[in-house]
């Protein structure tokens, strides 16, 4: 038998008790969002659109990318990265670890009403909006018996990227992009012509935003330097083979922007891993 590692051991909170004293475990909430017509709406859509060839449906992208491909699915994907954040990182207390589970699994109720807006684009005007709307939405599903703090924290962490909250899940979605990312590297190996472009662009725009945040990350959080060790030879290989057409897809005059870019990244990460 397999001997059980320490963060196998630790029992994180599985849902949130209401005003009233019922309990719902996070599942549950999921479940409860999904069969509304918000959780329609995310079910027919998918995240990571942008790098998408436009003859390829959405069910071929979603089997390509894996379930984080899918808007509704994602949240699940989101919970299931949260739990192994918070196994691996010790210095959360038990109400906190509940509220970043909670924001995982509710962060995206917004985006049937704003849609699925690409954080490179994204204004803080665009994400006020969607916060408003979030409370709306996460009232209308869950009811007035949700402890109005716990919405209001689930806003802060979204809004305050400083805070201690909003920084770990800020570095948890990092995480999660970068998943994907490794899974379109590798996807990308497997296809030709035009989707292999795209999945190595989807790649690249994500080493050359994130790579230095991550690297900075995992000074603070194991989860984040577990990562890095993980997929050390994937980064590796990605930053020193991804082809100049891998960036052809960016606004003419902001090809040579975004290679220099990815460049002055590679040689961040050449030094971090020398």
């Amino acid at each position: 038998m397999a001997k059980r590692t320490q963060s196998d051991q630790i029992q994180l909170p599985t849902g949130i008790t209401t005003k009233k004293g019922w309990f719902i475990s996070f599942e549950k909430i999921h479940e409860m969002f999904a069969k509304t017509n918000y959780g329609y709406i995310l079910k027919h859509r998918i995240r990571w659109n942008m790098f998408k060839p436009t003859e390829y449906s959405g069910y071929e992208w979603e089997r390509t990318l894996g379930p984080d491909a899918n808007n509704l699915d994602h949240l699940l994907v989101a919970y299931e990265q949260t739990k192994d954040f918070l196994k691996n990182e010790g210095r959360f207390t038990k109400k906190e670890q509940e509220q970043l589970l909670f924001t995982s699994i509710v962060h995206d109720w917004a985006e049937p009403a704003v849609g699925d807006i690409m954080r490179y684009v994204k204004t803080k005007q665009d994400d006020e909006r969607e916060l408003k709307l979030l409370k709306n939405v996460l009232h209308e599903v869950l009811g007035q018996d949700v402890d109005p703090s716990t919405i209001q924290k689930t806003c802060d962490i979204l809004r305050n990227k400083d805070s201690k909250l909003g920084r770990a899940f800020n570095t948890i979605e990092t995480i999660g992009y970068f998943e994907t990312a490794f899974r379109a590297w590798g996807q990308s190996k497997k296809v030709n012509g035009d989707m292999k472009m795209r999945l190595k662009w989807l790649t690249s725009n994500v080493l050359l935003v994130d790579i230095s945040k991550l690297i900075e990350r995992a000074r603070q959080y194991k989860s984040a330097d577990i990562l890095l060790n993980k997929y050390n030879n994937v980064i590796q290989d990605a930053f020193t083979t991804m082809p100049d057409s891998a960036f052809k897809f960016h606004r003419h005059n902001k090809i040579e922007h975004y290679q220099k870019l990815f460049e002055k990244q590679k040689k961040l990460w050449l030094r971090y891993n020398k």
